[in-house]
């Protein structure tokens, strides 16, 4: 059984390079241009509004157990996600690849049940 309780909640565009390029968008923002260009230290600073309430809108959230960030350059899928805890910021190092990248997140609860993804953020980072 998948929760559905992160459908009310959505990923904040908060993201940040080090180094480069500081706009952002969330879903729907604009495409842009990718590249893989190897950079020194590349980041994307993450954070998402906690879910406070079930899907439902009325039955208060009270097994959130923590999140999991999904990643991916453009042109790719999503791969099997970061557990990052219950946490609502994630720091994610791009390794030095540059790129337009997508973010979406999940919530699971204590039972491994896990929501579907947030809404979808993209930050282009660049060097």
């Amino acid at each position: 059984r998948r929760y559905p309780f992160l459908s009310i909640f959505f990923l904040t565009a908060l993201l940040t390079a080090c180094g480069g390029d500081t706009s952002s968008t969330t879903a729907g923002g604009s495409s842009g241009t990718s590249g893989n260009a190897p950079a020194a230290t590349l980041r994307a600073d993450l954070a998402w509004d906690a879910p406070t309430m079930e899907a439902d809108g009325v039955t208060p959230l009270t097994d959130l157990a923590g999140y999991k960030v999904y990643y991916r350059l453009d042109g790719q899928r999503y791969g099997s996600g970061i557990d990052v805890g219950n946490v609502n910021r994630y720091a994610l190092n791009t390794q030095g690849v540059a790129g337009r990248y997508y973010f979406a997140v999940t919530a699971y609860d204590a039972e491994g049940n896990e929501s579907d993804f947030s809404a979808e953020a993209t930050k282009l980072v660049t060097q």
